[in-house]
């Protein structure tokens, strides 16, 4: 027997790949939150309100680590290298957490479940419908969504939301930025009426009684 076929017996047997291992192409991605920058001070600072952020509903399919974009009106595709650093649905309730307490001035916003001892003044759901890109890596963010005086539960905004963000192009890395940008064009959106339900509520509180 050849020394190259003894060699390769050997290796076979201590169970090497002839190839040698395959590299690991896994890559991992986060949705950014807004900069402070960012920001302009618009609101001000709200430190005398407590905001509860949820329950924020994700669909099953996005709901999960691989990144999933739209091919067709009815057919994803999910990527197998390309992967969130932690469950998509999670990752948008605490990034859009961290762009309120920004916009709104407040540290006081609290995920859902909040604990026993803390009553958030204002409460919000989040339904979100679609957050995804499509083959071309355009983004689209639908979210149906309200605001509640936790007080008396009462409703005090409804809204459906729809986001269009272009990506610059089809990388993975391009979407989750631009999925980020969609995602504080929306956080911008709940903040405005946060704080005008918030104004509107301090109002009628300084109001004088007839």
């Amino acid at each position: 027997m050849s020394r190259i076929a003894l060699a390769l017996t050997a290796c076979l047997a201590a169970g090497c790949s002839v190839l040698g291992p395959r590299p690991d192409r896994t890559r991992f991605f986060t949705l950014t939150a807004l900069a402070p920058s960012e920001v302009q001070a618009d609101h001000g600072q709200n430190t005398d309100l407590t905001v509860g952020l949820g329950p924020v509903e994700m669909p099953g399919y996005l709901d999960r680590t691989p990144l999933v974009r739209r091919t067709a009106d009815n057919e994803i595709g999910v990527s197998a290298t390309d992967r969130w650093a932690e469950p998509l649905g999670y990752a948008f309730a605490t990034t859009l957490r961290q762009n309120l307490v920004v916009l709104l001035g407040t540290p006081r916003v609290v995920l859902h479940p909040w604990l026993p001892g803390t009553r958030p003044d204002l409460a919000v759901q989040v339904d979100v419908l679609r957050f995804e890109a499509d083959a071309k890596g355009e983004v689209d963010l639908a979210a149906e969504w309200h605001i509640r005086r936790v007080a008396d539960g009462k409703v005090l905004v409804g809204r459906l939301s729809r986001i269009a963000e272009p990506a610059g192009g089809t990388g993975s890395d391009e979407v989750a930025a631009a999925l980020s940008r969609a995602l504080g064009a929306f956080s911008r959106e709940v903040a405005a009426a946060v704080q005008d339900e918030h104004s509107a509520g301090r109002d009628r509180m300084l109001r004088p009684r007839g």
